[in-house]
Formats: structure tokens, sequence, C-alpha cells
């Protein structure tokens, strides 16, 4: 990683995470090929973590989204009704639509359109965060990720699947909801290739990488919280191909 993409990275994230003994237990971890997700508590600095999970809070730009499989790997959008009673139910939860007008919109306060564009810069549409990832990753990535905003009403859930795309590496996940408690749910589970279950708590400010591996699986297990939470920023991450 360069210096310039450093002194960015720095202004995100926890500086513990940028040591080079981190990056290389990360290394280690990605290219054994074994186990499970690795979570980073604290990833964030915590007054950004806090704007940001404020931000997502607050917009009322939320709404419902469900989709069922047509094959293995390929989703379409349905209603709410045709998923209910679907064989091949993918997901269900909220998005945010139009993100273009989280990020612009008046109606938006300028603080939280700011820490938004902030984010997206810098995680999405910036090549700084994924230069700190290909230097644990040991590849090439692709300068652009898939990326969306979610969270989840009660019983929302996504279905076991492998999100084996080509050149697909990573999924990853930061968990942005500070009101979260443990008896809402909405867990994220991982079963490796072995068979063995690996279960990640949403805990605010963590950040979770799941590797894409030939037999495993992820999936959310149903999110029971008397409000929507869960507030989540999903990527995934592709190598360069």
């Amino acid at each position: 990683m360069s210096e310039s993409s450093l002194r960015i990275v720095r202004r995100f994230v926890n500086p513990e995470y940028l040591e080079p003994e981190v990056r290389a237990e990360l290394h280690t971890w990605h290219k054994q090929g074994a186990g499970g997700p690795r979570t980073l508590p604290g990833f964030l600095r915590a007054d950004f973590a806090t704007a940001l999970g404020d931000a997502l809070h607050a917009l009322p730009y939320w709404v419902r989204y469900a989709s069922v499989y047509e094959g293995d790997v390929r989703t379409r959008e349905v209603t709410e009704e045709e998923w209910d009673g679907h064989p091949d139910r993918a997901a269900r939860h909220y998005l945010i639509r139009p993100m273009l007008a989280a990020v612009e919109s008046p109606d938006v306060p300028e603080e939280h359109r700011t820490v938004l564009r902030q984010f997206l810069a810098f995680v999405v549409t910036g090549p700084h965060f994924l230069s700190w990832v290909a230097g644990f990753v040991g590849d090439s990535l692709e300068p652009r990720t898939s990326f969306e905003f979610t969270r989840y009403g009660a019983g929302d859930h996504i279905t076991p699947h492998h999100d084996l795309i080509p050149g697909r590496v990573l999924a990853a996940n930061f968990y942005l909801d500070s009101r979260y408690t443990a008896s809402a749910g909405g867990r994220l589970w991982f079963r490796d290739a072995d068979g063995q279950d690996h279960v990640i708590e949403p805990e605010f400010n963590s950040f979770t990488m799941i590797p894409i591996r030939d037999g495993c699986r992820h999936w959310v297990e149903p999110y029971t919280g008397s409000e929507p939470g869960r507030y989540t920023a999903n990527l995934q991450i592709h190598r360069e191909y």
C-alpha cells in the first residue's frame, strides 16, 4: 500500500489494523483456505462509526427488498407476497433507494450526507480501502465493488448460499447498529468445507470478512428485533481477471 493510500486509510480505520503484523496475520488467514470468517472489532475510528450509524438510522429512504434464486447464483427481485411462498427464496430485508437521495437530498441533514459521502468515497469509489485489502489478499483487485446498505425487520433473513462468482474473493460486512443486542438475532452463519459452523454476532463497529471457497456456505438467521435494525454495509470484493 502506498504512503498516500495509507494516509487516507488512517483517517477512517483503527490504526491497530494498519500494523504490519496484523496485515501479515490477515494474509495467513486468507491464504490458508480453511476455517471461517475473520472479524475485526472496533474497525473504524469510533467517532466515524458512530456518525455513520446515526446517519443510517435517520435516513428516510429505506424500502423493502426480496429476492429469489434463478439457478445456482443468479437472483431476481420479487414482491414480498411472491417471496413468502417461493421454494427458492434468497433474501428479504431493507435497502436504501434511491442511494443518490441519501447523499444529495436537502431533506437529509448535512452532517449525515457528509459522513455517507465520506464512507462511499473511501470504501466504494476510491482506491484506498481496496489497497488495504489487496495488501493481505495478495492479488490485484477490481477497482469497483458490489455494494449496498441493508437493515432488517422482524423475520428478515438470507438463506444459505455460496457466492461462487468468477473472481470474487471476499464478501465483507461493516456492522453499524449501535443499538443492536444479541437477543435480536440476525447472526451471520458460515459453514466451512469440513461442515463446521462459525457464528458471527453483528456487533457495532465490527468488520467481518467472509472467504469465498468451494464447499462453503453462509447465511443470515432471522432477525427478531421489535424495531428495524442490524444496519450493515455489505460489499463483495473481486480479483482482477
